[in-house]
């Protein structure tokens, strides 16, 4: 009896016994491939990557950046993010993050949304934003730095090569006396813009050293020209000019003035 139900017991133990056997290598099976979906997650991790390089324009070391308390003296700044690669940059899944300078606090990061067609290995996007300068940084001369970096999604973009993420400057901060009321003065040489704001025309002066061809651009601050004008060549002396500004609607604009190769900015609201 007792040999009888422990050949019972036997034959259902061997009946279960491939069922078990199953379910061992179904595991083995199940382990197996969810070991390699994680070793091609990782491997497609670690492939998405790209060397980013930041180049900052404008600034070369030693340059003096004026600044007074109403805010204006400014430059145009203008970055540029080549993809050295090996991975394209795409819109849909990826940010290019730049923190800049000469802002503190919460908006010194800028998220700048990409191209339809992306960032290409071996292109270069630009990105451009104006600064105007109320007050100076301790120490002075002052170690300017800018750098960025690269989001897919919510990660952080792999960048093999992270020392060119960075671009770093030693400027000097110089104060200058505040722009009299109606006038905002800019850079050197007297350059001025007036009434300010301005509704149908503003006067420009500016004072040339030698005999000089000058023209002006004029953006809206998205960066958009909406306006040139050619002031004349071989000017020489204090000069003014007519801005005709009666086209334009009302709000803060930038003007690009170039004299020679050398360019100033100003600042000058349009209110009618």
């Amino acid at each position: 009896m007792f040999l009888n139900q422990t050949n019972r017991y036997g034959s259902i133990l061997f009946q279960f016994l491939p069922i078990f056997n199953a379910h061992i290598k179904t595991s083995k099976m199940k382990r197996i491939y969810f070991l390699l979906i994680v070793l091609i997650a990782f491997a497609g991790k670690t492939s998405a990557q790209t060397d980013m390089q930041l180049i900052t324009f404008n600034w070369k070391n030693g340059d003096t950046v004026r600044w007074n308390t109403s805010g204006s003296y400014g430059m145009i700044i203008q970055w540029g993010f080549r993809n050295i690669g090996p991975t394209a940059l795409v819109q849909s899944t990826d940010t290019i993050l730049l923190r800049r300078a000469y802002t503190t606090g919460g908006n010194n990061v800028v998220r700048l949304t990409l191209p339809t067609a992306g960032v290409p290995v071996g292109d270069t996007v630009y990105f451009r934003d104006t600064a105007f300068f109320t007050s100076g940084p301790t120490p002075n001369p002052y170690n300017w730095c800018d750098s960025m970096w690269v989001k897919r999604g919510s990660t952080v973009f792999s960048d093999p090569s992270v020392a060119n993420n960075k671009n770093c400057f030693t400027l000097n901060f110089k104060q200058m006396p505040p722009a009299s009321v109606g006038n905002v003065a800019n850079n050197k040489n007297g350059l001025s813009i007036y009434p300010n704001p301005a509704s149908n025309y503003a006067s420009v002066k500016y004072k040339f050293t030698s005999a000089s061809d000058a023209r002006a651009v004029v953006k809206d601050m998205t960066g958009k020209t909406v306006m040139t004008n050619e002031f004349g060549k071989n000017l020489f002396g204090e000069q003014e000019f007519k801005l005709d500004v009666s086209g334009l609607a009302n709000g803060l604009y930038i003007m690009e003035m170039f004299v020679n190769d050398d360019k100033q900015v100003i600042k000058f609201n349009v209110q009618k």
